[in-house]
């Protein structure tokens, strides 16, 4: 008996939606650079089976987890130059991929400090250590990177930069110990879950370079699998999207840097740390540091 197309049509639509993807960006397909990119550039059925596995849902056209369908950094400048102006007003704005960066964000739950310059255990749920590979059995934090969504790690460009990297740590707070206690008796709270994800791409800033000087040190980490944001110890930063944020002046202003540093007695710390500095304005910084 020969199947009907329509049925069979159904059984499949249904077979796939069983199957799709849960993730965090979720997108109309004509809404993803990378989609785009992809069935532009390549035919291969390699490329279809990472369309179909990126597959998240359809509303009138298919939509796509995007993060998903990474795209190659360097791409070519004159195609980028014709995609940049379709955009409109801000440009940061309204870009293509604002909607990869999540919607919630930047939880900061400050109320457990103990005491001097140690973070609380879930103070910076957005921090990551970034691990090296010293040789086949020793790993080594030596970097950190900031959450920026699901699938990327903010870092400088370098700690990647021709480095041998194992993974990420998001969630840690004393890399010394398997499980985080902070407080005393009845009032402790222990951490034992972090996750520890692989990296599936490297990109530093094309135009890095550190010499003469040190220039766009800065890069990202594509993570093999995404964060599990339900762990109350991972989170993701808040970006300044929005142009009043941009150009928000901050001189005077105090800001928190935190991670795994030197401690006051110059040992390095296992324990994340966080400081209070001052922020200056550019002009002083090239005053202070232009010899």
């Amino acid at each position: 008996m020969r199947s009907h197309p329509t049925v069979l049509f159904c059984v499949l639509f249904a077979a796939l939606t069983n199957a799709l993807k849960q993730c965090d960006d979720c997108v109309k397909i004509t809404n993803c650079a990378s989609a785009i990119q992809l069935i532009r550039t390549d035919r291969s059925a390699a490329a279809i089976q990472q369309l179909q596995n990126a597959l998240c849902g359809f509303e009138g056209v298919q939509k796509v987890c995007c993060s998903d369908l990474f795209t190659s950094p360097s791409l070519n400048v004159e195609n980028e130059s014709k995609n940049n102006t379709q955009i409109y007003g801000d440009e940061i704005e309204n870009h293509r991929n604002i909607r990869l960066l999540p919607s919630e964000c930047g939880d900061v739950d400050g109320n457990r400090i103990v005491g001097g310059t140690s973070a609380g255990l879930y103070e910076f749920p957005w921090l990551a250590l970034i691990s090296y590979r010293e040789n086949e059995r020793k790993l080594m934090f030596e970097c950190g990177g900031t959450v920026i969504n699901a699938r990327y790690v903010l870092t400088a460009a370098h700690c990647i930069y021709n480095k041998d990297i194992a993974g990420v740590r998001i969630g840690d707070y004393d890399i010394s110990k398997p499980k985080d206690c902070l407080g005393e008796d009845e009032i402790m709270e222990c951490e034992s879950r972090y996750q520890d994800i692989a990296v599936s791409h490297k990109i530093h800033h094309r135009g890095y370079v550190t010499q003469p000087y040190i220039l766009n040190d800065i890069g990202l980490l594509r993570l093999a699998r995404p964060v599990d944001f339900s762990y109350r110890n991972s989170g993701s930063i808040c970006l300044p999207i929005t142009k009043d944020l941009r150009e928000k002046d901050l001189v005077g202003e105090r800001g928190v840097v935190a991670g795994w540093g030197m401690a006051d007695n110059q040992t390095k710390s296992n324990i994340l740390l966080k400081v209070e500095l001052p922020i200056f304005s550019e002009s002083s910084c090239n005053m202070l540091y232009k010899r």
